[in-house]
């Protein structure tokens, strides 16, 4: 009989632990419930706020893209403009080239021709 009582005794401190860890996992499982709800509300917000930030970068992008289209067009525009300037500058540098080397010529036989007048000019006034 003792053995009875005994075992009744453990039997009801076995079933007073377990209510109390079921009593204990329904408080615990009612934290992580509120918590989840806390970040599932603070998802909603984030996206709440992301939307309005993510329709404003898609019009920047679609700006960025007109920008860079008309930037593209102008290059084509000014490209041959450029080109033809380039070419232009280069004559220009050819030409001057020219009438350098011919000044050069003309210089070097003028300078004598001057001299030899020069000196007749002088034997002619004596």
């Amino acid at each position: 009989m003792s053995l009875e009582i005994t075992l009744t005794i453990f039997e009801i401190l076995f079933f007073t632990a377990m209510i109390v860890l079921a009593i204990y996992l329904i408080f615990a499982l009612k934290k992580i419930t509120d918590s989840v709800k806390n970040i599932e509300s603070k998802i909603s917000e984030v996206a709440d706020n992301l939307n309005p930030l993510i329709s404003d970068t898609s019009e920047v992008i679609k700006d960025l893209a007109v920008i860079s289209e008309n930037i593209k067009q102008d290059y084509n525009k000014a490209r041959p403009v450029v080109a033809k300037a380039i070419n232009t500058v280069e004559d220009i540098s050819h030409t001057l080239g020219k009438v350098k080397d011919g000044t050069t010529q003309v210089t070097k036989y003028l300078f004598p021709v001057l001299s030899g007048v020069s000196t007749a000019l002088k034997f002619l006034r004596k």
